[in-house]
């Protein structure tokens, strides 16, 4: 049994062996320690999205930022990503459950990250701020993410300036453009890095002045 929140060292003994943490987790702490499938993740952002909506407003209310409120990923492109990116393992994906905040200045948007940062606590993933000054874009593109555990399930949060946000809404199909290339494979043929090099020059105008 459980003493004062601690496995005894007697449970921690089955059949003369010492278990692993990960059975460990499995044995005692359940099924909600496991990875969930993709149709889990779905099922459980579906029911807690009214619940993350709600946050976010909340959070746009309290610091004066305009909420975005995204549907759920859609599940083919969840799937691409996760086969792609995390050799299937739907524990790394962060964004089926997401949304976006909107400020009026990029000075706005560091001092936001930090007020939720604070929010979130220690169900904060990761943060970044590509807003700062030091990042290096080759498409003149800005943003700043955090994510974090909402009831379970990893999510993203991104930040925006509004001017980036509108760039962003216009540079959209050359994004994608530019992605369906990347899919084809790591080694690239000059013409497809050329078209890639010819997308990100077409992008930076888009971008550009909307930091």
């Amino acid at each position: 049994m459980w003493r004062n929140g601690k496995i005894t060292m007697d449970q921690m003994i089955s059949g003369g062996q010492l278990l692993s943490l990960s059975e460990l987790k499995n044995k005692y702490i359940g099924v909600e320690s496991k990875i969930m499938t993709l149709d889990e993740v779905y099922k459980r952002a579906e029911k807690y999205k009214p619940d993350f909506d709600y946050k976010i407003k909340q959070w746009a209310n309290e610091f004066n930022a305009t909420p975005i409120l995204s549907n759920l990923k859609d599940k083919s492109r969840a799937k691409d990503k996760i086969d792609r990116l995390y050799e299937g393992n739907t524990d790394s994906i962060r964004d089926i459950l997401r949304a976006t905040l909107l400020v009026d200045s990029n000075n706005k948007v560091s001092v936001l990250l930090s007020e939720i940062k604070s929010k979130i606590g220690s169900d904060l993933i990761d943060v970044r701020n590509n807003y700062d000054k030091n990042h290096n874009s080759s498409d003149s593109y800005y943003d700043a993410k955090i994510d974090f555990v909402f009831n379970g399930i990893k999510t993203e949060l991104q930040i925006h300036t509004i001017s980036m946000y509108t760039a962003k809404e216009k540079a959209h199909i050359l994004y994608e453009k530019r992605q369906a290339i990347l899919k084809t494979g790591y080694k690239l043929t000059n013409d497809q890095r050329n078209e890639i090099k010819n997308i990100n020059n077409a992008m930076r105008e888009i971008f550009k002045g909307a930091k």
